[in-house]
Parts: C-alpha cells; sequence; structure tokens
C-alpha cells in the first residue's frame, strides 16, 4: 500500500471497509458511485480510501481498482459523470469485455504454451534463471518479435532484486521476472480479469508473496514517483503516447530502466492487414509511427527505438493464418536471419517491430 496511490491527486490509499469509509466521510454523505454511461463497479465491501477522505476506489476480489471513472465520492459531493470517450479511458472500456473474456478462457486451459514455458522455467536452477536473459529462448514469449524482445530483455537485466512493473497483460512477463529474482513485480492494467490470471499464474509458480496487482491505465498510472526499478511495457501500442510515457518516466527510480517491444507501421502490415484482417478482431492496435514515438524519445533523457523483422516478419505472421506456425526456436533462427537481411537493405533502421529502451535520469 505504500506504493498505491490515487491516480488523480497522488494522495496515498488505505484499506477500509465500506463501513469504515463512509463514517469518514460523515456528514458528506455515504461514498457513491459515478453516473451515467457505463456500469461502474460501484459500492464494494472493501475499498480503498484516500488519505484526504475525499474519494475512495472499489476492490473486486482483493484487486483494486484504482480507476479515475471507478472512483467513489461523497454524497454532498452529488452525481458526478465521466466522460468514457475521453482518450484516457475510451480504448480500454471499450475492450474491458474481449480482454477479460480472453483472460479467463486462457487462465481454464489445461495446458498453454504460457504454462509450459514457465514450466521450464520454473525447473531451471536457481543461479541458472538469475542470469536472465541469457539462454534467450528460455525467457522469450514474443513469437514474431524475439529478437526485439531479446534486445529488450537485455536492456532490463539485471532483475534481480529489483521492483519490476509490467505495464498491460496478464502478467506472464512478471512471473517470468519473480522467478528471474526481482523482488517484486506489479502489474497494471485496466482489465480486473487480467490481473485475477497473473495472481493465479503467481500463484501457481510459488511467486503471489511478491506480485503485485492494481487495475489502473498507463495514462494516470496510481504508483508513487520514483517507486520502480525497471518497466516493462506490455502494450503500449494501446496507449496515449504523449501522457503514458511520462508516465513510466515518473515512477521508474533514477537510472531506471524501461523496454518495450512494439508494431511498426511498415508497408507489410498495411496490406496484409487489408486483405488478411487484424490478428484480434474487435479491438484496437495501432502500430508505431515516427510521430507516434516522438513522446517516448521527449520522455527520456536517454532513448533509443531499433526496430526488427524487415522483411520475414509479416510473412510469418500471415502464414498463421493458414495454420503454419513455428516453435519459438525455429522463430529464433528465422528473426536473427531476417535482421542479417534487414543490415544489407538500403533504408536506414527497417523493421516492421521495434524494441524501445530507454534509462531514467
Amino acid at each position: 500500500m505504500e506504493t498505491l496511490v490515487c491516480p488523480l491527486s497522488g494522495l496515498g490509499l488505505r484499506v477500509a471497509s465500506l463501513e469504515e469509509a463512509d463514517a469518514v466521510a460523515g456528514s458528506a454523505g455515504p461514498f457513491n458511485p459515478r453516473s451515467g454511461e457505463g456500469s461502474p463497479l460501484g459500492r464494494t465491501p472493501t475499498v480503498l480510501i484516500r488519505e484526504d477522505g475525499r474519494a475512495a476506489y472499489p476492490v473486486v476480489d482483493g484487486l483494486p481498482v484504482v480507476l479515475a471513472p471507478e472512483r467513489l465520492l461523497p454524497a454532498a459531493d452529488g452525481p458526478f459523470h465521466v466522460n468514457l470517450g475521453d482518450p484516457r479511458y475510451a480504448e480500454a472500456y471499450q475492450e474491458m469485455d474481449f480482454y477479460n473474456a480472453a483472460a479467463a478462457a486462457v487462465e481454464a486451459q489445461a495446458a498453454s504454451s504460457t504454462l509450459s514455458r514457465l514450466t521450464r522455467l520454473a525447473a531451471l536452477p536457481d543461479a541458472q534463471r538469475r542470469r536472465f536473459p541469457d539462454r534467450a529462448t528460455d525467457w522469450l514469449d514474443a513469437t514474431y518479435e524475439v529478437t526485439a524482445q531479446y534486445q529488450a530483455y537485455r536492456h532490463l537485466a539485471p532483475v534481480e532484486g529489483r521492483a519490476v512493473l509490467q505495464l498491460g497483460g496478464k502478467g506472464e512477463q512478471a512471473v517470468a521476472f519473480l522467478l528471474a529474482g526481482a523482488a517484486e513485480a506489479w502489474v497494471v492494467s485496466p482489465m480486473v480479469g487480467e490481473l485475477a490470471y497473473a495472481r493465479a499464474l503467481a500463484r501457481r509458480f510459488g511467486v503471489e508473496e511478491r506480485i503485485r496487482c492494481a487495475a489502473g491505465v498507463a495514462e494516470e498510472l496510481p504508483l508513487r514517483t520514483a517507486s520502480m526499478d525497471r518497466v516493462w511495457g506490455k502494450s503500449m501500442h494501446h496507449m496515449i503516447e504523449a501522457l503514458a510515457y511520462p508516465e513510466c518516466a515518473r515512477v521508474l527510480r533514477p537510472g531506471g530502466r524501461f523496454a518495450a517491444v512494439e508494431p511498426w507501421r511498415a508497408l507489410l502490415h498495411t496490406v496484409g492487414t487489408r486483405v488478411l484482417g487484424k490478428r484480434e478482431k474487435g479491438v484496437h492496435c495501432r502500430p508505431l509511427t515516427y510521430e507516434r514515438v516522438a513522446p517516448f524519445e521527449e520522455a527520456f533523457s536517454e532513448s533509443k527505438v531499433v526496430r526488427h523483422g524487415p522483411v520475414l516478419r509479416y510473412p510469418m505472421i500471415a502464414l498463421e493464418k493458414f495454420g503454419v506456425t513455428l516453435d519459438l526456436a525455429t522463430m529464433w533462427r528465422v528473426e536473427r536471419l531476417d535482421d542479417r537481411l534487414g543490415a544489407l537493405l538500403p533504408v536506414r533502421n527497417p523493421g516492421s517491430c521495434a524494441a524501445l529502451l530507454a534509462t531514467a535520469a
């Protein structure tokens, strides 16, 4: 709780029963949810009450929901509305049903590639896991971006003894970082279903005591300034870059490191999505461009963007549409070859995905 804060005020939060929170509100009246568009989570039996007593946030099944549209305000403030069309919240609320359902479906599976990979990692000797990310294919899971992911992981290393934040996603990488010796790993996602999956995954691999989950958006991180040593940006292309990257820089301690792997809008992406459709239907996915990456370079005093997969990445993704998939070790060899081919092209920094690497001042 020392790390969580109200994303709007930066004030600290503490766990309280709903009855205690209402008592703190006193004559201002009980804490009530917002009105209008979308169904707020509402008054939950346990809440996080802000240290000034002027706001509270729901807690769902032990998971703090520190999203500004879900906050509770004293009745004296009257009914309040939140514009869910605001870019900070719009995409998260539009896609909640999709990603919560996807997380539930994965959790229900008796076996998955994630479970198999983490099982292999957990079986390795401690000393070998703490050499993260040596033996690259032990750690990689981004099938079509493995060379970019390996570069990003090398930038984050070492993670042993560090506080690491995974921003977005179901916590697979957070659990891997814990197996590599991270002191604690946070998962921040607006999707409560993803957080529940992350917690269950951590429990399965014996690291539940070191994982922390909170519902929030990157544009308003509910974390104290300078509270993290590493930030892994899982889905930055879903976020408002001009708001999200400065927040990532804010929560990093001096010398802390940020890394992400993101799709890049290359010619083959435009052609491929028109012909074959998107990999995930019904959700937003906006690959990076030079314009969209500019806020990243502005947010950090030291940053680098390295593109990978100039020739073969999108053809490999296209093959998946026809049921042809390659194992991770084969993709590692294919993508390393692709990068070598890219070095021969008469184009500066070509590629269809990018490793974003930065260090906080």
